[in-house]
């Protein structure tokens, strides 16, 4: 067995139901988890320059990978495969603490088990003088994110090696014996975050890509900042029988915001290893902003949402045709998310917005932490309970972007410590995806628009 780095110590929390050890994993999830402290200026606005006088807004555990199992286990069906968080920690207070918010009950109703009892947090503890990861970010009084700072962050590019990692997911990933008739009806997904090294996510992708294996984890990227989305334009293992030269060729699905995904194509470009068509005019995009914002008196709003959602569609759609990647899931704020996928039958992808799910009478945002991994987790839960359908439809994606949104909201709607809403389950966001539904039937809106594919005018950028 691989031993991980020296001086480490390995934690394991451990279940309190035997019967859970017996379940396959469905989730591997690898990557930061850390201490999300959060301050948010008593002023409308934060003053650059000279000191702010602000309140604690929250502080709490977080980090992406560690959102996204707690979202994971909160949301997937409890009949279904369990989640698997591998990460590591400082020997400090805050490491402490990081490992105690994921550890169960002690005692827990069986019939009604806490979502931690679905986590296996697989971590190492660093040697003395490691600090855990941290993260500040400053909001203003609106509760728009200002700037963020991150510090400690090296603990992962030193800790988690590749041959370590690429270990450790294969055990959380190897299927017992005793489930067989679970192992082939059970879909996998690796789950990595930018926090990874470059080196680290490129033995991963390359352990568990295997084209000919319907049986293998799809694996999934959170880019999770630009800086960071970089890391899946370094050189992939060599695999046999394959051309493919990049980390983000190996990959079944990526996660990116705008400003991540043009950057990722921004790069690609400039670095000549692939080369760009000429756009063509859309004018799908207008006329789904038209039927989408029907009756809105913004003009200026309609036609930020027209320019956004146009430069996405344009962005997935060149990530999908200068790329092996099969799914793009862009995300775009308060316009919602453009979501990509490769036709099987087509040189051609095809392109869906599905709008941001809207306020409802009385609420308002109070949080923007956690809810790009909450809509991440709902996508994955929906996908892995569709696993009847693979390679997923435009109905199942669809459908899937459409709880990711809806969950988003619920994170944004919560006042928690925690990253993710306390109020997150199943059922909550089963009601809110009906409400929601129910909302845009009357008012004529739509879910979701199909929207023509274009590729990105690289000069406009």
């Amino acid at each position: 067995m691989i031993q991980p780095p020296s001086r480490t110590q390995h934690h394991s929390v451990a279940k309190m139901d035997p019967s859970l050890n017996r379940t396959p994993t469905s989730f591997a999830v690898v990557g930061g988890i850390i201490l999300d402290v959060e301050l948010a200026t008593e002023t409308p606005t934060v003053t650059l320059g000279t000191s702010n006088i602000c309140r604690k807004a929250r502080e709490g555990p977080g980090g992406v990978a560690r959102n996204l199992a707690e979202a994971l286990g909160r949301l997937v069906d409890p009949r279904a495969g369990g989640i698997t968080l591998i990460s590591v920690v400082g020997p400090d207070a805050v490491g402490r603490e990081l490992i105690t918010s994921l550890a169960p009950p002690t005692f827990s109703d069986p019939a009604h088990r806490d979502w931690r009892s679905r986590i296996h947090v697989d971590v190492l503890v660093a040697p003395r003088g490691v600090a855990s990861a941290m993260y500040l970010s400053l909001l203003d009084g609106r509760g728009e994110l200002v700037v963020g700072a991150a510090t400690n962050m090296a603990i992962f590019h030193e800790f988690l090696r590749p041959e370590w990692a690429v270990a450790r997911v294969t055990r959380a990933l190897s299927r017992p014996s005793s489930s067989a008739a679970v192992a082939v009806d059970t879909p996998q997904f690796l789950v990595m975050d930018g926090n990874l090294p470059p080196e680290t996510l490129s033995a991963l992708v390359s352990a568990f890509r295997n084209d000919n294996d319907y049986r293998r984890p799809r694996t999934v990227f959170d880019p999770i900042s630009t800086e960071q989305a970089m890391k899946c334009l370094a050189p992939a293992a060599a695999l046999p029988g394959s051309s493919r030269r990049l980390v983000i060729d190996c990959l079944d699905m990526i996660k990116p915001n705008l400003t991540e995904a043009v950057a990722l194509v921004t790069r690609l470009h400039r670095d000549g290893r692939r080369s760009l068509h000429s756009p063509y005019l859309d004018e799908g995009v207008r006329e789904a902003c038209d039927v989408q914002y029907r009756g809105d008196s913004e003009v200026a709003a309609k036609a930020a949402a027209v320019a956004v959602v146009a430069n996405a569609s344009s962005t997935v759609c060149s990530l999908l045709t200068l790329t092996g990647i099969a799914v793009v899931w862009c995300t775009v704020g308060k316009h919602g998310v453009v979501v990509g996928s490769r036709s099987a039958n087509s040189a051609t992808p095809r392109i869906w917005w599905v709008p941001a799910a809207p306020l409802e009478a009385g609420e308002e945002i109070k949080k923007v932490t956690g809810a790009g991994d909450t809509f991440l987790a709902a996508v994955l839960a929906a996908l892995h309970e569709r696993r009847d359908v693979d390679p997923p439809t435009r109905d199942v994606l669809v459908t899937a972007a459409t709880r990711g949104v809806c969950a988003a909201m619920l994170t944004l709607l919560s006042a928690d410590a925690s990253a993710i809403a306390d109020s997150l389950d199943r059922e909550a966001l089963d009601r809110r995806v009906a409400r929601h539904t129910a909302t845009a039937v009357a008012a004529g809106r739509k879910l979701h628009y199909e929207l023509p594919p274009r590729r990105l005018e690289l000069s406009k950028l």
